[in-house]
């Protein structure tokens, strides 16, 4: 681990769990990364949110009607989760505004990922989304052989000139 990141634990639900892995098989990256990505997505959309004071309403709504979020039913597991430190002030300070723990905040972006998660998976979002990540590599990976062997056929030509043979260019 490097000394800008450090590892927190959170606890879901295992059935919550199970549907994490099935979205983060579905999207090709591991669990940690969309759980670190919903993480970082929840940050920004209720930085947005607060700019325009709908967080501070949601805040208000919650403290006047006093609701608290009751724990799911079943077996609760922690998972180890590796954080940048740069995100993990973001949480701390939205979660201080919040009045929440660390934990709590973090348990509940991830919770709103998996759902927001499923939603556009049942619209084919994620579908598409896949494979546009997956075209760009591609894409990337062309490329980059493609310079490769350009490189590789003027380091021929120029050792070929130096040797004396023919030169092409």
């Amino acid at each position: 681990m490097s000394d800008s990141e450090k590892t927190i634990s959170v606890k879901l639900n295992v059935k919550r769990i199970e549907r994490l892995d099935k979205l983060a098989k579905r999207a090709g990256i591991s669990r940690h990364q969309l759980m670190v990505n919903m993480i970082d997505v929840g940050i920004s959309e209720i930085s947005m949110a607060s700019k325009v004071g709908f967080f501070q309403v949601g805040l208000a709504i919650r403290d006047l009607l006093k609701l608290k979020q009751k724990p799911e039913p079943g077996e609760e597991k922690p998972l180890p989760l590796k954080l940048d430190l740069k995100l993990l002030a973001k949480i701390d300070k939205l979660a201080e505004r919040a009045s929440l723990s660390r934990h709590h905040l973090t348990r509940n972006l991830i919770n709103v990922g998996i759902e927001e998660m499923e939603t556009l998976s049942k619209i084919g979002v994620i579908t598409v989304s896949v494979w546009l990540r997956d075209f760009g590599e591609a894409v990337k990976k062309i490329v980059k052989n493609g310079e490769a062997a350009t490189n590789a056929v003027k380091d021929g030509n120029e050792n070929s000139a130096e040797k004396g043979g023919d030169n092409y260019e």
